[in-house]
């Protein structure tokens, strides 16, 4: 990394940092966590449109920052550390990913430009009980029907599902696996919200009968693309679980620092030094590896 990209990731960070700390203490999670949707709409209004950051890894010719996955994981470890209740994961990591990796240059151009404006949130189907990309795991079914398609099946555990305006699935057809669109008011989709361990991320049943879908990319050529994606949205999950990590560190490092015992700080004894430095390898040999894979992703 150059000594100018080094700069503009530590301003990117500190920008993200800054607005976070602002819009999402931990009241403010809380209060999403027991909010229908799961998010405030007016601070996703605002990392949106004001910060721009839905927009940071997409072509300028789709109204995107034309940035890439290193960046990315800039923006994903300080969410990571902020617990931000946003569909911003799934429509960053999963749907915008998806998109790209499609080929399908007209889908893009008719889904991407509100995606990256954050008027609508997209989630992405890659197969309908497992959460791990496997072609032969895929469930859900969509036939031709004149012009259009029809999807059947039903999907566990999807990502932001309950409130996503763009939902991209794949689904098998006659000639293998394919992608498909589904608009948020298509008749025939359910929506079930289902209850989460991490009560920070919002999860969703959805259902298909007789669904219409547009067909994204060719018939039985989508399985490549979505390997893509899937791998993209591994790589910032893993810089979410590096944030968050770092913060836990703070937060011991902190408490070590003030928590007074034997009439000193803790932390000035040597089993906890040792303990915190351990720790401090493990999240740094972590962030290591999510950048080095953000930087070498598709070589």
């Amino acid at each position: 990394m150059s000594t100018a990209e080094a700069t503009d990731h530590r301003d990117l960070r500190e920008a993200v940092r800054d607005f976070l700390a602002a819009r999402s203490p931990s009241s403010a999670v809380r209060a999403a966590m027991d909010s229908p949707a799961g998010y405030d709409e007016q601070v996703w209004r605002e990392l949106t449109v004001d910060l721009g950051l839905t927009a940071i890894a997409v072509p300028e010719k789709f109204g995107g920052a034309g940035a890439g996955l290193p960046e990315l994981v800039v923006v994903f470890e300080e969410m990571g550390a902020a617990l931000l209740c946003a569909p911003f994961f799934s429509t960053v990591a999963l749907a915008i990913p998806t998109l790209l990796g499609s080929g399908d240059a007209a889908a893009m151009e008719e889904y991407l430009p509100a995606l990256v404006e954050g008027s609508a949130t997209g989630t992405v189907i890659f197969n309908g009980t497992l959460d791990a990309w496997d072609p032969e795991a895929v469930t859900l079914m969509a036939h031709r029907d004149g012009t259009d398609y029809r999807l059947d099946g039903v999907a566990g555990r999807v990502l932001d599902g309950h409130t996503a305006k763009t939902i991209l699935a794949a689904a098998n057809t006659d000639a293998g696996t394919s992608l498909f669109a589904i608009s948020a008011g298509a008749g025939g989709v359910g929506r079930e919200p289902l209850a989460t361990l991490d009560r920070t991320r919002k999860i969703a049943k959805l259902s298909f009968d007789d669904v219409t879908a547009r067909l994204i990319g060719t018939d039985g050529g989508a399985a490549a693309g979505l390997e893509q994606a899937y791998r993209i949205a591994v790589i910032a999950l893993a810089a979410e679980q590096v944030g968050a990590a770092q913060r836990c560190l703070d937060m011991a490092v902190g408490y070590a620092k003030e928590r007074i015992q034997f009439g000193r700080a803790i932390g000035s004894f040597q089993a906890v030094k040792h303990r915190c430095a351990d720790m401090l390898v493990q999240v740094e040999g972590a962030r290591s590896a999510a950048q080095h894979a953000a930087e070498t992703d598709g070589e």
